[in-house]
């Protein structure tokens, strides 16, 4: 699961409500709250596009690549990369 990123934009399923459940388990999951849940942490992050914040995260197109901004630092790093990415659309 550690080289796998799900990305939904059903509106029903968020990151907050994933990364905050105690009993949540399974691949890193962008919601349609455009928020990133990294789940071996469940720490939450908000996507750069919606919340220029330290600390928010970027997606690359394909979704393979997640890098974080660090605005104190001014700095861009590789937080995540995968393998495989599945997007749940919402009809």
């Amino acid at each position: 699961m550690e080289n796998r990123l799900i990305i939904s934009n059903h509106k029903e399923h968020t990151a907050a409500n994933l990364c905050g459940s105690a009993t949540s388990w399974g691949p890193d999951f962008v919601g349609s709250d455009k928020q990133f849940c990294d789940m071996s942490s469940k720490k939450l992050s908000p996507l750069c596009s919606e919340k220029d914040v330290d600390g928010c995260v970027d997606i690359d197109q394909a979704g393979a690549v997640i890098t974080q901004r660090s605005i104190a630092r001014r700095k861009v790093s590789t937080f995540k990369s995968y393998s495989k990415v599945s997007v749940w659309e919402d009809n």
